[in-house]
C-alpha cells in the first residue's frame, strides 16, 4: 500500500521550508510586484540582493 500526502501549492511553504535548510534564507515580498520582481522593481530587488550579501 502507498500512501499520498498533498502538498500545498508551490510557494504556500516555502518560506518556511527554506528557514528549515539554513538560518541565512530570507523571504521577501513586495507591494506591485508580480512574478518578475527582477524586472518590474529591479532597484527594490538588488537592494534585498545586496543586503543579503552583505550580512
Amino acid at each position: 500500500m502507498t500512501q499520498v500526502t498533498q502538498r500545498p501549492p508551490f510557494g504556500e511553504d516555502s518560506p518556511a521550508r527554506g528557514s528549515q535548510a539554513s538560518d541565512r534564507v530570507r523571504h521577501r515580498t513586495g507591494p506591485g510586484a508580480g512574478h518578475f520582481p527582477h524586472v518590474e522593481q529591479p532597484k527594490t530587488v538588488a537592494d534585498h540582493i545586496l543586503d543579503f550579501l552583505n550580512s
